[in-house]
């Protein structure tokens, strides 16, 4: 059952009208995937198990990591995340971020607030588990 709501959180994020293209940062053999969402977005299952609020004044910031292999598909990897977002007025404000690790999957989440309308630029720094080199992406998100 955790697996098919695994599985349902990622499906959430690939619905039509939010672009796979600009969601990914690749950094030499490590993919960053990125996504920040309103938690009404969500559906009720899948925001009470995981333990988040669905509240359209909530925002969810997921993060995954993914290194290449030796031999097949990209896998995911365990990583030091930190987060912060900054609205348009200059304030700044940390994201905690939350390891969950499910089946083969490894990702990371955490809630922020946001007063409607919006807009969040967003910062986090990556260090994959066994390297030293910090990875940051940045990317902006309109919550209208």
């Amino acid at each position: 059952m955790r697996t098919l709501l695994a599985l349902s959180f990622v499906l959430a994020f690939a619905l039509p009208g939010i672009s796979a293209a600009d969601q990914a940062v690749r950094f030499n053999q490590v993919e960053v995937h990125y996504n920040a969402v309103a938690t009404d977005f969500l559906s009720p299952q899948v925001a009470k198990s995981y333990g988040i609020t669905r509240s359209h004044y909530r925002g969810l910031l997921t993060i995954s990591v993914l290194a290449d292999q030796a031999k097949g598909a990209p896998q995911a990897v365990a990583a030091k995340v930190s987060a912060y977002r900054v609205n348009m007025a200059d304030q700044l404000a940390n994201i905690d971020m939350r390891e969950v690790k499910e089946a083969h999957a490894i990702y990371y989440l955490g809630t922020f607030h946001i007063s409607r309308p919006e807009t969040l630029t967003f910062h986090v720094n990556v260090t994959p588990h066994g390297k030293t080199q910090a990875y940051q992406v940045k990317f902006t998100r309109d919550f209208d």
